[in-house]
């Protein structure tokens, strides 16, 4: 697996407040490989199970080609998150 951590630490002004307030960016972006169980091209989810036997299905964007990718593969599954949080006076 292969997990990378992006932690940014930003001040930012809002719209019509002249004091900048705090703001902390964490994201984690992850790949691992899985194997693909199930393809539903109309509503363009796949199902993946991991190494560790879990499953989930999972929304693919238009910009992969589904046609290209068979059950039974093994593909390389890219997971995105982030957390902005922002601390402001009352």
């Amino acid at each position: 697996m292969k997990t990378s951590m992006l932690l940014i630490l930003s001040l930012c002004l809002l719209a019509g407040v002249a004091q900048a307030e705090p703001r902390v960016f964490v994201g984690q972006a992850t790949e691992m490989s899985a194997k693909v169980v199930a393809i539903d091209p109309n509503s363009r989810k796949a199902t993946f199970e991991f190494a560790d036997g879990t499953t989930k299905a999972i929304k693919i964007p238009t910009s992969v080609d589904l046609s290209q990718h068979k059950v039974g593969e093994t593909v390389v599954v890219g997971f995105a998150e982030s957390i902005v949080i922002a601390v402001s006076r009352p």
